[in-house]
């Protein structure tokens, strides 16, 4: 599998593992339960007519759960009893230990204990995307337009500004609305009086190559601008080019002439 076709392991949503456990049509749940009693050792277990499992005797005092997964390719149960481990965290588990073994070739073993540690580690697991840290979606017409009304609401409202400690030597970028850093490569627009940085820069260009510039009529404004200007420097490199060239010609003849 090449690194492209490789998916994240770390940082999925809910959505996400929930969608790769409906595509592989696996399923997790407690595939076995163990009852100790207050010295530490097997409880009693109640069982039914026909030898099935019920239940733990009154000397359980603990109960750990196992948890596992069973897919078309078959089923299989942890091998650590964890207290922590949640139905939540089984799942995502599961989908790690799956990932690991399927695209990064990592053995039955290594998986298991390495999508065992991260559930259990600090990260939070699933990973839950805060609302503000959400990026719209420029592929979309939607996300081109939460962009558009951003900042033009921006812009009406007088909030693309910068701190006032570096008002003076610093400003916003027109399609970002992100303060402007310094050494930053901004590009600075006539029609809109005002900066677009780098990343500005970039997202405008993707656009075009994309060929949905025409959706934001402020940034196809930009972009139109910034072609005229950039064909007027290429018709005065070219015409200062030929310029050098005549005069060399004539300092030759000159010589020769000599």
């Amino acid at each position: 599998m090449s690194k492209e076709d490789k998916s994240r392991l770390c940082g999925m949503t809910q959505e996400e593992v929930d969608s790769y456990l409906k595509e592989k049509n696996i399923s997790v749940s407690v595939m076995m339960e163990h009852g100790y009693n207050k010295d530490d050792d097997w409880a009693e277990i109640i069982t039914d007519d026909e030898g099935y499992q019920t239940g733990f005797g009154d000397d359980c005092v603990r109960i750990e759960k196992m948890w596992g997964f069973s897919s078309p390719n078959g089923f299989h149960t942890f091998s650590w009893e964890e207290p922590k481990m949640t139905e939540v965290k089984a799942q995502y588990m599961t989908v790690l230990f799956h990932k690991l073994q399927e695209e990064y070739d990592v053995s039955w073993n290594s998986a298991e204990a390495l999508s065992l540690a991260y559930v259990m580690s600090e990260f939070q697991v699933p990973y839950v995307e805060r609302e503000w840290e959400k990026a719209p979606d420029m592929s979309t017409e939607e996300g081109q337009e939460e962009v558009r009304n951003k900042l033009l609401d921006a812009i009406k409202s007088g909030n693309v500004v910068v701190p006032k400690a570096v008002e003076e030597s610093r400003h916003g970028c027109f399609v970002t609305g992100q303060v402007i850093a310094e050494g930053d490569k901004a590009r600075f627009s006539q029609q809109f009086d005002a900066w677009v940085s780098e990343e500005g820069q970039k997202i405008i260009r993707e656009q075009v190559d994309s060929g949905n510039i025409d959706s934001i009529e402020e940034w196809s404004i930009i972009w139109g601008e910034w072609f005229a200007e950039e064909e007027a420097w290429e018709s005065e490199r070219k015409a200062n080019l030929d310029q050098d060239a005549g005069i060399y010609l004539e300092e030759i003849e000159e010589f020769k002439n000599e």
